[in-house]
């Protein structure tokens, strides 16, 4: 047993000494991360984040840049540099962009949404917000957006958890005629959205309240129509509610879900057809 323990305690030291000699502090510090890819829709290129931690020897924050990788030819493209300041990206209905939500204070002093060309040129402002705003979708002609914004009540106390808590509200901004309009009720907290791919109408999650009970147990699924304005509900649903997602013919709604009001998860997959009243 002795034998065995020394063999144990050897191992166990050598194993320490190797990790230790393959990875130093330094380098835990120094290493880089790659977070958030997203393909070129019908071609070889991957957009992705590159997050530098701090140098070891510095006082600065680490640094995120926006990269894209040619999946044929190893080529890669860096698009930001600091002080450019992002929160996410997509790409360009075509391909030929790179769309990102950012901060450029030579340009705007608020977040914005910029366009770079994925074979070089600068940085062309597509949105002239006077106020933040959440998640977002960009039109395929760049002519409007439809982005969250929270209402920012005077009386929200950010120390109290659910006292008076903003509202999250769905808005569609006209790039053309310079006009923006709420799409969802004053009533409504919205949670998460997707718009069709044939941008016709957008269906989303919303609440009575926005309370994190609320979120789990009572969201509900809402469909506007930009063409009529109408809100319609989609259905009653009882139970969790999670990602939503509507199909590239713009028919179907698929939805992670809980099966009934007692399930702890929404781990089970439905499909509505959205041609078809809901019951």
């Amino acid at each position: 047993d002795r034998m065995k323990l020394k063999i144990w305690l050897i191992a166990i030291l050598a194993l320490t000494a190797l990790v230790a000699e393959q990875l130093t502090p330094d380098q835990v510090i120094n290493k880089k991360m790659i977070t958030s890819p997203v393909l070129q829709p019908d071609g070889p290129w991957v957009l992705y984040s590159e997050y530098s931690y701090a140098e070891s020897d510095s006082n600065q924050s680490g640094l995120r840049q926006a990269f894209a990788m040619n999946s044929k030819t190893g080529e890669v493209r860096q698009f930001t540099q600091t002080p450019f300041t992002y929160s996410n990206y997509k790409w360009s209905a075509d391909g030929k962009q790179l769309i990102v939500k950012a901060k450029l204070p030579a340009m705007d002093k608020n977040y914005q949404l910029y366009s770079i060309g994925l074979n070089g040129g600068g940085y062309m402002q597509i949105t002239g917000f006077n106020k933040g705003f959440g998640s977002w979708y960009l039109t395929k002609d760049q002519a409007g957006v439809v982005f969250t914004r929270a209402d920012k009540k005077d009386s929200h106390n950010p120390y109290v958890n659910e006292i008076n808590p903003n509202f999250n509200r769905l808005f569609f901004q006209d790039l053309k005629a310079d006009t923006m309009a709420q799409i969802t009720p004053d009533s409504l907290h919205v949670w998460t959205y997707d718009v069709a791919p044939d941008e016709s109408f957008v269906v989303y999650t919303a609440t009575k309240d926005a309370g994190v009970d609320y979120r789990y147990m009572f969201q509900q699924l809402y469909r506007y129509d930009f063409a009529t304005g109408k809100t319609t509900a989609l259905a009653t649903w009882e139970g969790k509610l999670g990602s939503i997602a509507i199909s590239p013919n713009s028919r179907y709604l698929a939805i992670n879900g809980g099966v009934d009001i007692s399930d702890p998860t929404d781990g089970t997959m439905f499909l509505i057809d959205l041609r078809k009243p809901m019951e």
